[in-house]
């Protein structure tokens, strides 16, 4: 269908710009060829010369419902409104992150709410004493920030240590490979 309807004779900056695109993506790939991949040695050498590098602060895994503050006296009302039904369907609803995904007004919204690990500190102090005691799978009550009401859920907790090697061994041998 494309082809069809697509002449590349009549679009020449299309087509150059796809000619060098592909030449690229070849020279990338015959260059990648010709770097050596590390030893499992070198990798694992690299880690422990390296620990620090892959030191990690505890950090909370959070999923969050967002709903954006108003300007005006009524779309503040609204939006607390919203947030507290968002807080009571997040209290018997099972699956929070289709609940972000269709309620939520920030960005986290396109990931089911998930804004990752977060080590303390990152939060406004408001969320981070929301989250502080919740266990894994509780909800937050509403927790009002300057930029609007959040409804937010842990999800897991990472105590402070080091990356283990298995997960740090890619980006270790990715890093030696490129210099």
């Amino acid at each position: 269908y494309m082809k069809e309807n697509l002449n590349l004779g009549e679009h020449a900056d299309l087509r150059t710009l796809l000619e060098k695109q592909a030449l690229r993506e070849t020279l990338d790939k015959e260059i990648l060829k010709a770097i050596p991949v590390p030893s499992e040695g070198a990798t694992l050498r690299f880690y422990n010369e390296n620990i620090e590098q892959f030191r990690e602060d505890e950090a909370t895994r959070v999923f969050e419902i967002f709903i954006r503050k108003r300007d005006d006296q009524e779309g503040q009302a609204d939006a607390r409104a919203r947030a507290l039904q968002a807080w009571e369907l997040a209290l018997t609803e099972p699956d929070f992150n289709s609940l972000a995904a269709r309620l939520s007004e920030g960005q986290a919204r396109f990931r089911g709410g998930d804004i990752g690990f977060v080590r303390p500190g990152f939060l406004p102090h408001a969320m981070e004493i929301a989250i502080r005691d919740l266990a894994d799978g509780q909800i937050s009550d509403v927790v009002e920030t300057r930029d609007g009401f959040h409804v937010m859920k842990v999800a897991g907790r990472r105590r402070a240590g080091y990356r283990p090697y298995d997960e740090a061994r890619g980006k270790i041998a990715f890093k030696l490979r490129m210099g």
